[in-house]
């Protein structure tokens, strides 16, 4: 396995190839962010980056009802030195853009959509419950730490983003699948994991105990040990046919799962015992690859089986599935999903750490998604000056917010600085996997609620 190429404060490396284990623990940006210059940075960024349009054609979900669920949203704020502000609302696009630029935030957190609006909870002092939420999946990298050798902790690379192109996939089959689901919205964190927003409409309206039930039908992980219930579920089958091709073909081999001690140990350990020390005793003395080995693994299995009285042992049949899902399967933070109320960090944030931007990507290629060469806040400045310096004659810059602030209908015009950035394709992905989708959805159903 190629050791991990620690990326430099210039940013000078390149990754060739997915077996190449290019690492970062906060990346290029961080070593230029500071407090300092961290928010005059935030505010330009705000001020001529940020999609405003889309985003609230996203949270207003084409809304002809005053766009209450826009104004009814719940929107949260941290600003330096850990200062924590909850229940805000705005009437219009307009008004959150006056607020970030003037405020400066961080961090900007989502919430649910209120009765009323949010900033008015404490007029309702009973009964003032979300009446509808994007159901939302957050999934750690360091939730992995216990099956990953390239990496720990904050530190990410080529080699351990496939453990969340794992989970992408098993969730993208599950939920669309088994639940019927067709809106999704995959977010990069900005440093070591990933978001998963569902914004079909029957699904913001499901209730915290619908949410629970849900949670605990995806969850077959409880830290590295892997719990398949009673029985052996159709859902456990088809995770494993997503996730034995990731498994076999990249994991062995790039986390080393046969020669680092700590994942050797753990996958013994789910073996019965005399099948781990028979094994144990024979590998110690063999040259053979990881792939061989689990092959051998493979055969071990099959062949105990066989002897079994019953003609099959149903439990060894299952330990190849748990291998797999214990390596591989998504670890869930179930309090983020199983709560209408959660807030999570809004896409297209800025990482205070990483200076990354937290974009969308799409699930069909999550494999191919790069996390060390996500656009960065000072790179964005960079690009804007370059363009500048390419193109000195004076261009009107259109705005987001249009000229009238209380208006929720005003006209939202694009800004073409995002253009002259690399957040452009940030903003395509957005649109094309999620946005254009989603609205598309919209509409079709209005007008055939019109005609019936």
């Amino acid at each position: 396995m190629t050791e991990p190429m620690q990326v430099s404060g210039e940013g000078d490396v390149q990754s060739k190839e997915m077996d190449t284990c290019e690492s970062s623990t906060v990346g290029r940006a961080a070593v230029a962010l500071n407090e300092e210059n961290l928010l005059p940075m935030l505010k330009i960024y705000y001020s001529r980056l940020f999609p405003y349009r889309q985003m609230f054609q996203w949270l207003s979900y084409c809304s002809t009802d005053d766009d209450v669920a826009f104004r009814n949203r719940e929107f949260s704020f941290t600003y330096p030195n850990d200062i924590y502000s909850r229940w805000n609302s705005f009437k219009t696009v307009a008004a959150l853009k006056e607020h970030l630029i003037d405020g400066v935030p961080v961090k900007l957190d989502i919430g649910p959509v209120y009765p009323a609006p949010a900033k008015d909870h404490n007029s309702y002092p009973k009964n003032f419950d979300p009446v509808q939420r994007e159901v939302v999946f957050d999934i750690d990298m360091d939730d992995y730490d216990s099956v990953r050798t390239c990496c720990e902790g904050a530190t990410v690379c080529h080699c351990c983003w496939r453990f969340m192109a794992a989970a992408v996939a098993v969730l993208e089959r599950t939920l669309r699948e088994d639940f019927g689901l067709k809106h999704l919205l995959w977010v990069y964190s900005g440093r070591r994991g990933v978001h998963c927003w569902v914004a079909d409409e029957n699904a913001r309206q499901w209730t915290d105990p619908v949410r629970r039930s849900v949670v605990r039908y995806l969850s077959l992980m409880d830290g590295a040990t892997v719990d398949f219930g009673p029985y052996h579920h159709p859902m456990v089958k088809k995770s494993v046919a997503v996730l034995r091709p990731i498994f076999e073909e990249h994991i062995i081999e790039e986390q080393q799962v046969f020669e680092n001690p700590k994942t050797y140990k753990l996958l013994l350990s789910m073996l019965p015992a005399a099948m781990s020390e028979s094994l144990h005793e024979e590998w110690q003395k063999s040259s053979l690859s990881g792939k061989h080995k689990w092959v051998q693994l493979q055969k071990t299995i099959q062949k105990a089986g066989k002897k079994s009285k019953r003609g099959y042992d149903d439990s060894l049949d299952s330990i190849e599935d748990k291998i797999i899902c214990a390596f591989t399967y998504p670890r869930l933070d179930t309090h983020v999903s199983a709560s209408m109320g959660h807030l999570l960090k809004s896409p297209f944030c800025v990482h205070p750490k990483t200076g990354r931007i937290c974009v969308p990507f799409d699930p069909q290629h999550a494999t191919e998604f790069n996390p060390l060469r996500v656009v960065e806040l000072p790179q964005l400045l960079e690009q804007l000056d370059e363009w500048a310096e390419k193109h000195p004659s004076p261009v009107a810059e259109t705005t987001d917010d249009g000229e009238d602030d209380d208006s929720s209908k005003s006209t939202l015009k694009q800004t073409n600085d995002i253009s002259k950035t690399g957040m452009a394709d940030a903003v395509e992905v957005f649109e094309r996997c999620f946005l254009k989708p989603l609205t598309k959805s919209i509409r079709a159903e209005r007008i055939k609620q019109r005609e019936a």
